[in-house]
This record gives structure tokens, sequence and C-alpha cells, in this order.
């Protein structure tokens, strides 16, 4: 994957503190898979975090699978997440959720995306995409915490439905201890997007953020 020139500020370095935390990005073109995962490089990165990624979008513009591998630490030496190592699936896909749930390891998180893009097939009635319910239930299966979060629904609560792949950062930053602190990840986010659309991007992470405190608390 080729990231681009990622800023670094005045932090503590965290190269060798960290020695492997592995995040895989999934969803279909469209929904800011690639953004998301250039948001949390970038704070890696500006955390003085060793990181390698690697990134498969061939019909992305057709609304194609869409799969980031991110790895940071001092430990990782190759950019493919082994099976059963990912500490976190970001699903912004129900379905995208289920085709790489191999990756997620035993005791990690999964953060799904509810809202469905249902793919031709289903629609020309050659296969039945599974309910919400079903989906969930499956993940359960391979990961110890399973956070199921309509992204677009509150995306459009903040004002821009494409900040869907935000408010999952928000709910996985709530989610899990990530290698880096809240603040540089929405700082990463100030470098990452418009400063038009900072405004409903930071309502966004919050929403998502604040989602998954009522989620854990309630689970």
């Amino acid at each position: 994957m080729a990231v681009r020139a990622i800023e670094r500020t005045a932090v503590k370095d965290k190269s060798e503190e960290v020695e492997e935390f592995n995040i895989f990005v999934s969803g279909v073109g469209g929904q800011g898979a690639l953004t998301a995962s250039g948001i949390i490089a970038r704070a890696a990165k500006m955390s003085g975090l060793k990181i390698l990624a690697a990134e498969t979008h061939g019909m992305a513009q057709r609304g194609g699978s869409v799969s980031v591998h991110l790895r940071i630490g001092s430990k990782v030496f190759a950019p493919l997440i082994p099976v059963g190592r990912a500490h976190v699936l970001f699903a912004l896909e129900p379905s995208e959720a289920l085709r790489y749930i191999e990756y997620v390891s035993s005791d990690g998180l999964v953060v799904v995306n509810t809202k469905e893009i249902v793919p031709p097939s289903v629609n020309m009635g050659d296969v039945v995409y599974p309910s919400i319910e079903k989906i969930g239930e499956v993940l359960k299966e391979f990961a110890r915490k399973v956070i199921l979060v309509n992204a677009h629904e509150l995306a459009v609560k903040a004002g821009n439905p494409l900040t869907n792949n935000v408010v999952m950062l928000g709910v996985m930053a709530r989610a899990i201890d990530l290698p880096f602190s809240n603040d540089i990840l929405k700082e990463s986010i100030k470098l990452t997007v418009p400063e038009k659309a900072l405004e409903v991007n930071m309502k966004a992470f919050d929403l998502g953020y604040d989602y998954a405190e009522k989620y854990m608390r309630e689970m």
C-alpha cells in the first residue's frame, strides 16, 4: 500500500513499546475503507510507530470488495496479517465482515456497520443475503467482542452519510485500546479530511465513540 507522506508530531516515540497490533479493514468501493485506513496509518506514524500495510481494491469503483491489512509495531516484518491474528476486524459492510472473519483473533474485536450494500447476485435471486442477526451470531463464534452499529444512520445524524467510516473509527477508538491515543487519531482525521468537512467528521467520530460507550455498558 502506498501511503502518502505523513506528518509527525512532537510525541513520545512508541516504536519499541508496541510489538504487534493488527487491524483488518474491509468494505466495498465508495464506503471510505481506504480513507479510514489512511487515517489509522497516519495516526500510527504520528505516534512514532512502525506500520506496514497492504490493500486490495481491484473493482472498488464498481462496488467491489476492498480490504486493507494494517500491521503496527516493532515486531512486524510483513504487510499481510496472518489468519487469526487481527486484533480488530473493521468492517464497513456486514457481508464483508463474514468474508474476512477468519483473520480476527478469538479475543479480538469486530466492529461492523450494519448498513447493507446488496450485491447484484442477491438482486438476481442467485443467493440470499443473510440477516444482520444471523451475521452477528456467526461473528460471535469467532471473536470475543462484536459491536454492530448502523454507521450510516449516525453519519446522517452527523450531517453527511459519507462519514460512516469516521463513525466506525469512533466506535473502534472506544471499544479497544489502540496503540496510539484518541487525540492523535482525531488529529489524523483533521489532517486527512478537507477543512470544509472537518466539523461534520469530528461530530461523526464523537457519535461513534458515544455509541460504543453505551453499547459496552449494556453488554
